[in-house]
């Protein structure tokens, strides 16, 4: 851990000293991080539905006054 800590945080300085890399702070950041990007895929697979049915309805309208 020390090894990560110097390599993250070469050549930094604060008030306090180094911030210390707890394993359970970023495990719990890394958990957040994955549930926030299964949520955004969630929204764009929706995104590519909603695109993909209008595109659907366009080309069934366009259709239907060509055959009209």
């Amino acid at each position: 851990m020390r090894a990560c800590e110097s390599m993250v945080y070469s050549g930094s300085t604060t008030v306090g000293g180094q911030p210390l890399l707890s394993p359970q702070p970023v495990l719990d950041a890394l958990t957040q991080l994955d549930t926030m990007l299964k949520k955004l895929e969630q929204v764009i697979m929706d995104v590519i539905k909603d695109v993909e049915n209008k595109k659907k309805v366009c080309k069934y309208s366009a259709y239907k006054c060509i055959h009209a």
